[in-house]
C-alpha cells in the first residue's frame, strides 16, 4: 500500500512539474492586464513562482545528484567484490587442504 501511495505521488508530482513548465511556455509572452499597479499581472506573478520552483528543484537535484551515485557506486563496488570472491575460491582453484 505504501509502494501504491508513493507512486502515486510521484507521477503526480511530475504531472505537475510538467504542466507548470508547459504554462510558462505558453504564456511567456502574453499581453500584459493593466491593472493600475506595478507587477500586478497575474500571469506574470505564476510565471516568476513557476520559475523559482522549477529553479529550487533544480538546485535540490544536483545537490543530490553526488549522494545518489555515490550510493549506487558503493553498492555496485560492494557486489562486483562479492562476485569476485565467489570466483576464487579453494574449490574452484582446486587446492587440496589434506597434503
Amino acid at each position: 500500500m505504501k509502494k501504491l501511495a508513493i507512486l502515486a505521488f510521484s507521477v503526480l508530482f511530475i504531472a505537475l512539474s510538467f504542466l507548470s513548465f508547459e504554462f510558462v511556455l505558453t504564456h511567456t509572452n502574453h499581453s500584459h492586464e493593466a491593472l493600475g499597479h506595478e507587477n500586478s499581472c497575474h500571469v506574470c506573478i505564476i510565471i516568476n513562482s513557476v520559475n523559482n520552483l522549477i529553479k529550487q528543484l533544480f538546485s535540490a537535484v544536483k545537490a543530490s545528484l553526488p549522494v545518489i551515485a555515490g550510493t549506487l557506486g558503493a553498492l555496485f563496488l560492494l557486489r562486483t567484490n562479492t562476485i569476485c570472491f565467489r570466483h576464487y575460491s579453494l574449490v574452484t582453484l582446486e587446492i587440496k587442504i589434506n597434503n
